[in-house]
């Protein structure tokens, strides 16, 4: 099979006309990569616009998933070059903004809870961080579906120009507003992706405030807002591969 791109945790393969194989990499979790297949499924079933999923498969001790190929780029790539064009990039953070809006509108049921995808995060640690553990406790309940990881990088412009999302791994159930604030952490304060060049990195360095800014401008939604889920999902985030 012939690589064709690389992330964190999986390779993708060329593996037939029109599928590609996500092959993570030995010794991941096979438990996380059932979820990521269970998770598609379920965003299949839906009215929103992502590859289909196929099968799981083991390949040379390796586990992974079959899906549909998509051919294009993603909404980061569009966003580093044109991170200095103020109009261009309030263009693409309202399409961002958009397909969010399209995505935390469906209820769901048959995934995990967010409360429960945060906690599983302290999976070892519970004794010494019961105060952290204690937060998400008392975060509100609720059944909107939550992408879990809604970042310009998981949005992927297809040749025909329509938008896809991918990536599934974080998909749970929760309040919008906890979604909402997961993706206003990514846009603003999280590392910058590896595969960026310095010049890359430094574009949208400078950049991050104002799509901070926009992203909550076209969620009609205020900082204050979430507040209590930031402090959770910056605790969180020490103990994400």
């Amino acid at each position: 099979m012939k690589k064709i791109a690389m992330g964190n945790t999986a390779e993708v393969y060329e593996y037939d006309e029109y599928k590609v194989c996500k092959l993570f990499f030995e010794g991941y979790s096979v438990q996380s990569i059932q979820r990521e297949f269970h998770n598609a499924r379920l965003i299949n079933k839906l009215s929103i616009m992502a590859p289909k999923v196929y099968d799981l498969v083991e390949i040379n001790g390796r586990h992974g998933l079959i899906y549909e190929e998509l051919k294009g780029h993603d909404l980061l790539e569009e966003i580093i070059q044109n991170a200095m064009n103020a109009e261009k990039l309030m263009q693409l953070i309202k399409i961002l903004s958009d397909i969010h809006k399209e995505i935390i509108k469906h209820r769901i049921t048959g995934c995990m809870d967010y409360k429960d995808f945060l906690k599983e995060l302290y999976r070892g640690r519970e004794s010494q961080y019961a105060d952290e553990l204690e937060l998400i406790g008392r975060l509100p309940d609720s059944d909107y579906l939550c992408h879990g990881d809604f970042h310009p990088g998981n949005v992927w412009r297809n040749e025909d120009g329509t938008l896809s999302i991918i990536d599934f791994m974080n998909v749970c159930h929760g309040p919008r507003e906890y979604d909402i604030a997961r993706t206003y952490y990514l846009l603003t304060e999280t590392e910058l992706p590896e595969g960026c060049a310095e010049e890359e990195k430094a574009l949208l360095q400078n950049s991050r405030n104002e799509m901070g800014r926009l992203y909550l401008h076209f969620m009609e939604c205020k900082i204050c807002e979430l507040d209590k889920y930031l402090t959770v999902i910056r605790n969180a985030r020490r103990f994400e591969k």
